[in-house]
C-alpha cells in the first residue's frame, strides 16, 4: 500500500507532463531567439512583446492550477485510503455494516449490498468491478481481500432456477372475457390503463385480434411490447352494427366511424335507400379499403 501512495504522490498525468514540457520548450525558445536569428534584433536592448509575455504568464498560472489540482486529488487519495480497514471477505455474503466498518463509502457500500440483495451474484473477482462508482484504485486495493467462492455449473443453474421461482407468475389473458382484476397483473397494467382498455373494448363492441388492444388510447407501444406475450384472442363474439336501423349518433359513437363518417353513411342511405350487402359500404365516398377492412367486422344488415 506503501508503494502505491509513493506512485500516487509524485504521478504525473499526460495532460501534466505535456504541459511541463511545453512550458520548458517556449521558454528554452525565448531565451535562444536573439541568439539564433540576430538579424531580427537591434542592437539595442531586446524589447519583448507585452501580449506576448502576458501569455506565458497566463500558461504559466495554469500549470499551476494544475499541479494544485493533482497535489489535492493525491492528497484526498491519501486521507481516503489511508482509513481503509481491509479483511478477506466474500462480497456475495458481507453485509452493509462490515462494508462500512471497512471504511468504503456509504454510496458504494449500498450498491454492493442491494446488488447482491436483489438476487445478484458475484462469480468472480472482476464482477465487482461492475458496481457503478466502484474507482480502479479501490478496486484494486479490495482484490488482495476477496475471497469469492468457486461456482460450479450445476450450482448456478440452481441459482437461475430459484430466481425464476422468485418471478411473480403471470396467467394468461383472454382479450375478450377478461375483467379488470386479470388486466391489472400484467406487467405495466395499472388502474387507468385498464379503464381505458375495458371501455375501448366496449365501445368497439369486442375484439377479434389481439393487435386491437395497442390501439386504447394512451397505451404506450412499449407497455403493449410487455403484456403480447400473455394475450389470448379466445372466442370471439363482437357485438354488430345495423347499417339500415343504427342512427347517426349511434354510428358516431364506434371508435372506428367518426361523426364526419356517420353522417355521410346516414345521407348515403337516404339518397340511395337501405343497404343491400356490407360491400355497398365501399360506395360511399369516404370509406376506403382500408376504413371497411376494420368496420367490416362490426356491421351487419338486415334485408326487411
Amino acid at each position: 500500500m506503501k508503494r502505491n501512495l509513493f506512485r500516487a504522490a509524485f504521478y504525473f498525468s499526460k495532460a501534466e507532463r505535456i504541459a511541463a514540457i511545453s512550458l520548458c520548450i517556449i521558454c528554452f525558445a525565448i531565451i535562444l531567439l536573439p541568439y539564433l536569428i540576430p538579424r531580427y534584433f537591434s542592437s539595442g536592448p531586446v524589447e519583448f512583446d507585452t501580449s506576448f509575455s502576458m501569455r506565458v504568464q497566463k500558461a504559466m498560472l495554469e500549470l499551476q492550477q494544475v499541479n494544485n489540482v493533482a497535489e489535492e486529488k493525491r492528497s484526498s487519495f491519501e486521507k481516503r485510503y489511508n482509513k481503509l480497514r481491509l479483511k478477506p471477505f466474500n462480497p456475495n455474503t458481507i453485509s452493509f455494516e462490515q462494508l462500512s466498518a471497512f471504511g468504503l463509502p456509504t454510496k458504494l457500500a449500498q450498491r454492493i449490498t442491494n446488488y447482491t440483495g436483489k438476487g445478484g451474484h458475484f462469480y468472480k473477482k472482476e464482477d465487482l468491478r461492475k458496481i457503478y462508482g466502484m474507482p480502479v484504485s479501490l478496486y484494486r486495493e479490495l482484490l488482495p481481500y476477496l475471497q469469492i467462492e468457486v461456482v460450479t455449473k450445476a450450482r448456478e443453474s440452481r441459482w437461475q432456477s430459484e430466481k425464476k421461482s422468485r418471478i411473480k407468475t403471470i396467467d394468461p389473458v383472454d382479450i375478450n372475457r377478461s375483467d379488470s382484476l386479470d388486466w391489472l397483473q400484467l406487467p405495466g397494467i395499472g388502474p387507468g390503463y385498464t379503464r381505458r382498455i375495458l371501455h375501448f373494448r366496449e365501445r368497439l363492441g369486442g375484439f377479434y385480434k389481439v393487435s386491437q388492444v395497442a390501439e386504447t388510447y394512451g397505451l404506450p407501444d412499449s407497455v403493449f411490447n410487455k403484456i403480447q406475450p400473455y394475450l389470448l384472442l379466445g372466442e370471439v363474439s363482437l357485438r354488430k352494427i345495423d347499417l339500415n336501423q343504427t342512427d347517426e349518433k349511434s354510428l358516431a359513437n364506434h371508435p372506428y366511424i367518426n361523426t364526419k363518417l356517420a353522417g355521410v353513411i346516414i345521407r348515403y342511405r337516404s339518397i340511395h335507400g337501405r343497404f343491400k350487402s356490407k360491400e355497398a359500404l365501399k360506395e360511399v365516398a369516404l370509406v376506403d379499403d382500408s376504413i371497411y377492412r376494420k368496420i367490416e367486422y362490426y356491421i351487419d344488415i338486415t334485408k326487411n
